[in-house]
């Protein structure tokens, strides 16, 4: 009995650590270029920190879709999570939710991001922050300590008109909790922003990605065959559809023809 009793008043503490956070957040002004300012989280110099939240960089082309991961190595068993992903909005446009925008992380164990929506989504692209709340409401599956953790993918849409160069995506008002004696606990963390390489249109780079290589070839396989989706342009022969043509086409782009 006394657990029963018990769990509700750790998931009470733990999402009132969230929301204090979060108040905190909106005290906060935050850039909409990715840099982080008042309430962010540097990383140490030293490299010292056991805990760690970072954004992975990554690639794509003008008008193409670009996979931002948010990482996290840390010691402790994580219960709860609150931190604010801060992009150019003028750039990069988060997908809706129904096409994947933002999901979990493969390594997120039982943690959820119990107020996220679709409008939520709008008015991020409409600020350039994501404010990004995750809870294991169960305690009873954490993020578990140890080791590179994927805590979260965010999909870009990168804007048709973006110059080529790095594009900021940052953390701000970042906090974790574990639970200890029976109420949340603050963990520390520091925090590293990541960039979008906007790389220049190449023709047949239905990845997205910057390049023309192998996985375009099998992206395009995949949409052909209607078993998969590109983020990149896949009407390669730019005759209006996609067909074999394509298929053709990118083989002669890709052998450099």
């Amino acid at each position: 009995m006394r657990v029963k009793q018990v769990i509700p008043a750790i998931l009470t503490s733990i999402l009132f650590f969230c929301a204090a956070a979060f108040a905190q957040e909106a005290a906060t002004e935050v850039s909409a270029g990715g840099a982080t300012d008042q309430g962010a989280v540097e990383l140490a110099q030293d490299g010292s920190e056991a805990n760690l939240l970072w954004v992975q960089d990554a690639s794509g082309a003008a008008g193409a879709v670009s996979t931002v991961k948010v990482l996290l190595t840390v010691d402790q068993d994580i219960y709860g999570a609150q931190f604010d992903l801060v992009f150019d909005q003028s750039k990069l446009q988060l997908k809706p939710l129904a096409e994947d925008g933002v999901t979990l992380g493969s390594d997120a164990g039982g943690l959820v991001v119990p107020v996220l929506d679709e409008d939520a989504v709008t008015e991020a692209n409409s600020q350039g922050t994501l404010v990004v709340m995750m809870v294991d409401t169960t305690l009873a599956a954490p993020l578990t300590a140890g080791g590179e953790k994927e805590l979260l993918s965010v999909k870009f849409t990168v804007a048709a008109d973006a110059e080529v160069g790095d594009v900021a995506v940052g953390l701000a008002n970042v906090s974790l909790a574990t639970v200890a004696d029976e109420a949340a606990v603050e963990v520390e963390v520091s925090a590293q922003d990541g960039k979008v390489s906007i790389a220049e249109f190449q023709k047949g780079d239905v990845s997205g990605d910057g390049v023309v290589n192998i996985f375009d070839l099998l992206d395009l396989l995949k949409v052909l065959s209607g078993t998969g989706s590109a983020a990149g342009a896949v009407d390669v022969d730019g005759d209006g559809s996609t067909d074999i043509f394509d298929l053709l086409e990118l083989l002669k782009t890709h052998a450099g023809r």
